[in-house]
């Protein structure tokens, strides 16, 4: 029987390299983007494309945010080199265990000592589990979770229309 596990623009780990429009790093339907907000380094990855092809029933915002210890951040509020890198799999678990609730990170943000995961997902509880999963299996790391209904397409779009914007 063939998979229902259903993939979002972006989610796969096909994609290649470019440059967007602005300069923007583009890699695997992801747009990233450094910058500075309130004088301060911002890490930006944004899944590029999905306001055109927003799935139907991804509406609730879940915010994964994980907080780094004090130890590995730079003065600035970034992870240092070597952690930042070290942080792979931690990143990617993440992304696949929303994908596997039919959810999608939308937004990433790395600024001031931590980095938050902006998602769109069907329902309260699978936004619990992601975070549970999560918990269970990166003990290590402190991590939490806000929660909007129905937050998703207006989050997604007021970001893209900030100072940010893609």
């Amino acid at each position: 029987m063939p998979s229902r596990r259903r993939r979002w623009p972006g989610s796969g780990r096909d994609g290649g390299k470019e440059r967007g429009a602005l300069g923007e790093r583009v890699h695997r339907g992801w747009i990233g983007k450094q910058t500075r907000h309130e004088g301060f380094p911002l890490a930006l990855r944004v899944l590029a494309g999905f306001d055109e092809d927003w799935p139907g029933g991804v509406n609730h915002l879940a915010v994964l945010t994980h907080a780094f210890d004090a130890e590995r951040v730079r003065e600035d509020g970034m992870p240092k080199g070597d952690d930042n890198r070290s942080l792979a799999d931690f990143d990617a678990f993440v992304h696949d265990a929303i994908a596997a609730k039919d959810g999608s990170v939308l937004i990433v943000e790395t600024f001031g000592g931590k980095r938050c995961y902006y998602a769109g997902v069907r329902r309260e509880r699978d936004a619990v589990a992601w975070l549970s999963e999560v918990r269970a299996r990166f003990v290590e790391h402190r991590v939490s979770l806000e929660y909007d209904a129905d937050g998703a397409r207006g989050f997604y779009a007021r970001y893209r229309g900030s100072e940010f914007g893609w």
